[in-house]
């Protein structure tokens, strides 16, 4: 039996590994873009699931109005990847 997490059930074990790693102005940065962002868009689904294809044309779509944000968020989302 395998078990699959989607994002949001895996996002506080990332947070829990991220405090002893970085500094807090970087997790307050992390949680501010995972939960304005990333977590409207992708928490309710499987880690399983996401495609390379999916978070490229997310991305794009947030490069359109903020491009630096984006950038940033793009960036976490790999750091948790």
């Amino acid at each position: 039996m395998s078990i699959t997490l989607s994002l949001s059930q895996f996002l506080p074990e990332y947070i829990k590994y991220a405090r002893a790693k970085l500094k807090s102005r970087t997790i307050k940065e992390y949680e501010r873009l995972l939960y304005s962002l990333i977590i409207p868009k992708f928490g309710n689904r499987q880690l399983t699931k996401l495609s390379t294809v999916e978070l490229e044309q997310w991305h794009i779509s947030l490069k359109a109005s903020t491009p630096i944000q984006a950038n940033r968020a793009l960036a976490v989302f790999s750091a948790v990847l």
